[in-house]
């Protein structure tokens, strides 16, 4: 189904990429820590069914509430070098990839 603010889309906050890693803590579910949270107003990412969000690691992000009757999936993929830091330093990373 789409992504829609009904059915729980993410809402982003733009141009805060720029200021690159911000400490996260994960009391509370996972968020900004508060003394680094920046002063900008979120905006949705409605996204259609079948459609990909592609966004920066250092792009604040978060679900919104599903206030609908309908179940809606959604996949998140991080592709990073294999050693890199995946910038989420207080969540583990693990490597998959094929026997080929």
């Amino acid at each position: 189904v789409n992504a829609t603010a009904e059915t729980g889309c993410m809402e982003v906050m733009p141009e805060v990429s720029k200021l690159g890693y911000l400490k996260h803590r994960k009391e509370g579910g996972t968020t900004i820590v508060p003394e680094q949270l920046p002063h900008v107003q979120p905006v949705l990412a409605e996204c259609r069914k079948g459609s990909i969000v592609i966004m920066n690691k250092y792009t604040p992000h978060r679900g919104t509430t599903n206030t609908s009757d309908i179940v809606r999936w959604s996949l998140d993929l991080r592709y990073h070098k294999l050693g890199a830091q995946s910038g989420r330093s207080i969540h583990p990373s693990f490597a998959v990839r094929s026997a080929k």
